[in-house]
């Protein structure tokens, strides 16, 4: 059975990219983990796509909703946003990153994968932060 990762929006965005090496790293984390994301990351993938990539809406909701047949979506409960809040007062989290941490720990995963935030920092000792582009 694979390990159960949380993988944050830069790694799904990856999967588009013109880069292939990191393209290829966004793929090979999909293949060897459970990956978990939650309604947020769908929310930013999508915008992402949109603002920044230049895909026109039609297709970034059809990336959206294979993205959503593939992978477990978590959705954004009042249970995560009270653990958001403790992530965000205990370490140096956004607002919003705090939200995903929040996520990846009650969605049991055992790695957060994010470009974004710190690589190698644990918190609460039950999740580890990787960055797998480094």
């Amino acid at each position: 059975m694979k390990h159960k990762a949380f993988v944050d929006t830069n790694v799904l965005i990856y999967l588009y990219s013109e880069d292939e090496i990191k393209r290829k790293i966004a793929q090979n984390v999909i293949k060897t983990f459970y990956v978990i994301i939650n309604t947020q990351v769908i929310g930013e993938f999508v915008t992402v796509l949109t603002k920044k990539l230049g895909y026109n809406k039609e297709i970034a909701i059809t990336e959206a909703k294979r993205i959503v047949k593939v992978f477990e979506i978590l959705p954004i409960d009042f249970d995560i946003v009270k653990l958001t809040f403790c992530v965000f007062k205990d370490y140096m989290f956004s607002y919003f990153d705090a939200q995903i941490v929040a996520s990846a720990l009650l969605s049991e995963s055992d790695i957060l994968f994010s470009e974004d935030m710190q690589d190698g920092l644990q918190v609460y000792s039950k999740l580890i932060i990787k960055n797998p582009f480094k």
